[in-house]
């Protein structure tokens, strides 16, 4: 049996198929008395991080669990347990909606910017740092070459900035090409509103992948242009 969660409370440097019954929503107390086996149980323990979904993995790797907070990294207790949740991470990220990438990045995210400076560069950073470089490749590996939507864009350069050395950035070219309009479209008043996708992710490249603007020609193409469609925008 699977237990799925799918709701429950609550910048640093660093398988095989399921199949059975699935508990989509559990009370709090119960998923407390859930963790509490778990982390007793080293057997069962394993057995969930090998097969849990999204949102258990949220919580193995959720960093203020339990009555006072106290729970951090409640499932992941020892290498074992690290190694297990990586695993089950890259078979997690593959065939996933952009949805679910966006909150298992969060989540990673707020995992590391719970941990101190001392424990950044201790073991348990170490672990938390493979493990985001994990999600952060398996992530590219699944969207390269296709339309990405910003929010995930954005998630995934919080979560890439906290790991040194850097990790590769998404290939932006098929959202780019999506997005961007003909140069007739951006001097057309009336398209401005449309352009605010576009405008972000100019925004977001030239702030992490300035180097994808030239490749893309982006100032022969569109400098010519650029302070009518910027003031354009401003008025719009």
């Amino acid at each position: 049996m699977e237990v799925r969660m799918s709701t429950f409370g609550s910048q640093r440097v660093l398988g095989r198929a399921v199949t059975g019954p699935q508990l989509g929503w559990m009370h709090p107390s119960m998923r407390d008395l859930l963790i509490g086996h778990l982390m007793q149980s080293e057997m069962e323990r394993r057995r969930f991080l090998k097969r849990c979904g999204p949102e258990g993995f949220a919580l193995a790797v959720s960093a203020a669990g339990g009555a006072t907070g106290e729970r951090r990294f409640p499932l992941l207790r020892t290498q074992g347990d690290w190694d297990a949740v990586q695993t089950r991470c890259e078979s997690l990220v593959q065939g996933a909606e952009r949805e679910t990438l966006r909150s298992l990045s969060e989540a990673l995210s707020e995992a590391v910017g719970a941990l101190n400076d001392d424990e950044v560069d201790g073991l348990e950073g170490g672990r938390l740092g493979n493990l985001c470089r994990t999600f952060t490749r398996a992530v590219k590996a699944h969207l390269d070459g296709t339309v990405i939507p910003l929010e995930l864009i954005r998630s995934y350069i919080a979560l890439t900035v906290a790991l040194e050395p850097l990790e590769p950035m998404l290939d932006l070219r098929t959202t780019w090409d999506s997005v961007a309009p003909s140069t007739e479209q951006a001097l057309h008043e009336d398209d401005v509103g449309e352009l605010e996708e576009w405008f972000e992710l100019i925004s977001l490249i030239w702030s992490v992948e300035p180097r994808l603007l030239r490749q893309l020609e982006f100032k022969s193409v569109y400098g010519p242009y650029w302070w009518t469609v910027s003031m354009l925008s401003r008025a719009h």
